[in-house]
């Protein structure tokens, strides 16, 4: 009897014991709950996740003494304390304010910043977007031969021109490209997305000659007007010639939402072989007042079919405006571009 009496008095002392070395150890790891102060400490990494270690309240006798663990419930911040210089009679330790990373707001710094909607972000160049992110947000390009230069904010035009039209010079737009020759120049200055560049030939890049060695990964033919881009398509360039890279087939995306590789076409092509329309995409081709559904065509010479063909000061560049074809019945759908332009994006 006497030794179970024993023998039961030892455990109880080892449990108590046990506990209160539990507390202790738990005490030097800041868990205490309950209590605001919730340990002792040294290091931050002594206490919980969420609270940090610094000296205890004013008038503590132990304050030079012992450090403890102190809630910090600043999510996306640090807490600056007011036991921070200067400290004032009184004042609790405890009392705090977040300061906020970069991205958050709020008083516990739990609230994401828009930095799109508040326009702080740094996507402000031709073509970058902003797209907000959780506690911070990123810059794109609007368009795909566009990319993000080494600042990641601003777009840099990826293409080179390769290819201008001077409307009204009288020369036909695809023999010069294909071909070059006297209506055309190589003088970059005549690079221009206005009509009064001061030029009288197209521009041509005398490097698409050697089009098969110049690596082309995608063109774009855009058509301007009062210096801005009005109308445009991209296409697949890969293993292109000078001619092919111009079809349906290849198309990637472009400014017409009805414009697909798998859409149909009477006339698609820069020389389709129909009078002297080119570089053309025109869906149906029947009755020129009412049936005939267009996106853009440059005429080259006058004489064809239907009045469109025969507005005079050849070559001129007949476009759709907005997003679709339209039938050339709605004569007020469509506008005379300025100049067209060929780019190529090379690998």
């Amino acid at each position: 009897m006497r030794t179970m009496l024993i023998s039961i008095l030892v455990i109880v002392l080892i449990t108590v014991w046990s506990r209160e070395a539990n507390s202790m150890a738990a005490k030097a790891k800041g868990d205490n709950p309950g209590n605001p102060y919730t340990g002792n400490c040294d290091l931050d990494s002594d206490c919980p996740a969420g609270s940090v270690c610094r000296l205890p309240g004013f008038g503590d006798a132990n304050a030079a003494a012992q450090k403890k663990c102190y809630p910090c419930p600043c999510v996306n911040g640090v807490c600056v304390f007011a036991s921070s210089p200067p400290r004032q009679q009184n004042m609790r330790d405890d009392i705090f304010t977040c300061d906020c990373n970069p991205g958050w707001t709020g008083p516990v710094c739990d609230q994401d910043i828009d930095e799109c909607a508040l326009n702080t972000d740094c996507c402000h160049g031709t073509s970058s977007m902003c797209t907000n992110t959780v506690g911070s947000y990123t810059c794109s390009c609007s368009r795909v031969d566009w990319a993000l230069g080494t600042d990641n904010c601003e777009c840099v035009d990826l293409s080179e021109t390769v290819f201008r039209v001077q409307t009204g010079n009288g020369q036909n737009t695809v023999n010069a490209w294909v071909n070059g020759g006297s209506g055309t120049t190589s003088d970059q200055s005549c690079i221009s997305t206005s009509q009064s560049s001061g030029c009288s030939k197209h521009y041509r890049n005398p490097s698409v000659n050697n089009w098969n060695t110049l690596n082309v990964k995608q063109v774009r033919y855009s058509l301007y007007k009062n210096e801005k881009e009005v109308a445009y398509v991209l296409f697949n360039g890969e293993e292109s010639n000078m001619i092919n890279w111009f079809t349906r087939s290849r198309i990637i995306i472009s400014s017409y939402e009805d414009i697909t590789d798998a859409s149909g076409w009477i006339l698609f092509g820069i020389d389709p072989g129909f009078q002297e329309r080119n570089f053309i995409i025109q869906h149906e081709v029947g009755s020129c007042k009412y049936a005939d559904i267009t996106h853009f065509l440059t005429v080259d010479r006058n004489g064809c079919c239907c009045y469109y063909d025969n507005f005079g000061n050849n070559p001129y560049i007949w476009y759709s405006v907005g997003t679709t074809a339209h039938s050339t019945g709605n004569r007020s759908a469509f506008e005379f571009a300025d100049t067209a332009m060929i780019s190529i994006i090379q690998h």
